[in-house]
């Protein structure tokens, strides 16, 4: 009886080590291509991509039946932006530009409707020069 008492404990430390992990698993965004998720209430998703000095990139997350947080942070854990704007179902976009090459930490927590896994996509798209435009928009942005 104790040896099954420790084994399934075990069990459960292993499955509460395993979703720990995959929780702060961090993935890089590649310009380009899409990475379809899900998120439970519970967790916080991590990504990593890099601009070039000057360069511009587009973020986009399309929500999909719930409502998701996307904060920007420096790589260091410095919070450099929070978009939370629109409503499920309405992608949330965020306009990046690099005044040195820079690393970018992307989170993204569910803050509309707890207790379910939602659906999104999340892509690094537009990766190009800056323009005038560009560095306006960003400034835009921060405002909101």
């Amino acid at each position: 009886m104790n040896s099954l008492r420790s084994l399934v404990a075990l069990l459960i430390l292993t499955s509460t080590n395993f979703a720990q992990q995959s929780q702060t698993q961090i993935t890089a965004l590649e310009p380009g291509k899409p990475i379809d998720q899900t998120i439970a209430a519970d967790e916080t998703h991590s990504y990593t991509l890099t601009l070039a000095a000057g360069m511009h990139g587009l973020l986009r997350v399309d929500q999909k039946g719930t409502n998701l947080a996307v904060t920007v942070l420096s790589i260091d854990g410095k919070n450099l932006r929070v978009a939370d704007l629109d409503a499920t179902g309405v992608p949330e976009r965020l306009s990046l530009v690099a005044t040195d090459t820079t690393q970018y930490r992307i989170e993204l927590k569910t803050t509309g409707r707890l207790g379910k896994t939602h659906d999104y996509t999340i892509t690094l798209s537009d990766v190009r020069p800056a323009t005038d435009q560009d560095r306006a928009r960003v400034e835009g942005e921060k405002l909101l």
